[in-house]
């Protein structure tokens, strides 16, 4: 099943957010945060 990159832009958050749950609460922000943050950004540019 392919997806276009429209439906990949638009998925992102929901991703991230799945991601974010499974990580134990110990796992250090300052990893997390930059790594959800480069995704955002690059969803927003599969999305113009």
């Amino acid at each position: 099943m392919a997806i276009d990159m429209d439906e990949m832009a638009t998925r992102t958050e929901d991703v991230i957010q799945t991601v974010a749950s499974e990580l134990p609460a110990t796992f250090p922000s300052f990893i997390a945060d930059p790594i959800f943050d480069g995704m955002r950004r690059y969803a927003q540019r599969l999305a113009r």
